[in-house]
């Protein structure tokens, strides 16, 4: 699936391949294409979104999963902050 690009570190994905991966539609891989949110190019073979490749992810979802962690746990205190007798904290 797709063609590594080892010197920059990411891959070229078809934009089918893009939101496989994204688990989007391929209409909202274009719409990022033209948003300009996905590094991409245009050649006479189609477009190419430019992914960010297995090693090049790996550090950086090691970075946010205890982010990830840590909001989530926030989540259930803040819930139910403003309800009657849990007024919101100030700062």
């Amino acid at each position: 699936m797709g063609e590594d690009q080892s010197q920059t570190g990411r891959q070229r994905l078809t934009v089918a391949e893009t939101s496989e991966i994204l688990g989007v539609t391929v209409e909202a891989v274009r719409g990022r294409i033209k948003r300009g949110t996905l590094d991409h190019e245009r050649t006479d073979m189609g477009v190419f979104v430019l992914y960010p490749s297995e090693a090049t992810r790996k550090p950086l979802d090691a970075i946010l999963a205890p982010l990830t962690r840590a909001y989530l746990a926030y989540l259930p205190d803040t819930a139910t902050m403003g309800a009657p007798g849990r007024p919101y904290p100030h700062p």
